[in-house]
């Protein structure tokens, strides 16, 4: 049960950030002032809230799982998922908050472009993290089984 709440947190917070960045390009590109805003109040609230939730959720429950292994890439996922912590709560929220708040009043000048530039950056870049650690995740599962591939080695 432990292992399907993991690998569910973690397909949710991939399609979340999926989702956030398509919306993004797609307002954009829309030149929707409106469906900008829309996108923007969307992300900001409560897409973060629901994000950090399933953000904790997967890397609790892959905390809890990995306590009965030592294996390297659990370490890797570890370390990945403190970067993405970091990621999110340094650039993130604060890139989604405030280009929420210039979004509700009007203010599409260039500082909001380069904070959304840095913000898609940054979530390219936590999209890339979790995509590695889906990777590594179905890695371990396969050890863990007994199907290890050519190249992988099982640890006990």
């Amino acid at each position: 049960m432990k292992r399907s709440l993991h690998a569910m947190a973690g397909l949710i917070a991939i399609a979340m950030i999926v989702l956030f960045i398509v919306a993004t390009l797609y307002s954009e590109f829309s030149g929707n002032r409106d469906l900008i805003f829309v996108v923007k109040r969307g992300i900001a609230f409560p897409g973060i809230e629901i994000l950090v939730c399933v953000m904790v959720l997967a890397g609790g429950s892959g905390r809890s799982l990995a306590k009965s292994r030592s294996v390297a890439l659990a370490a890797k996922k570890a370390r990945r998922m403190r970067f993405v912590a970091l990621n999110g709560i340094a650039i993130l929220i604060p890139c989604a908050i405030l280009l929420a708040y210039w979004a509700t009043y009007g203010i599409l000048t260039a500082r909001f472009y380069v904070v959304q530039s840095i913000e898609i950056l940054a979530g390219l870049t936590n999209l890339t993290m979790l995509v590695l650690n889906m990777r590594d995740g179905l890695l371990l599962k396969r050890t863990r089984t007994g199907k290890a591939t050519a190249g992988t080695r099982r640890e006990t």
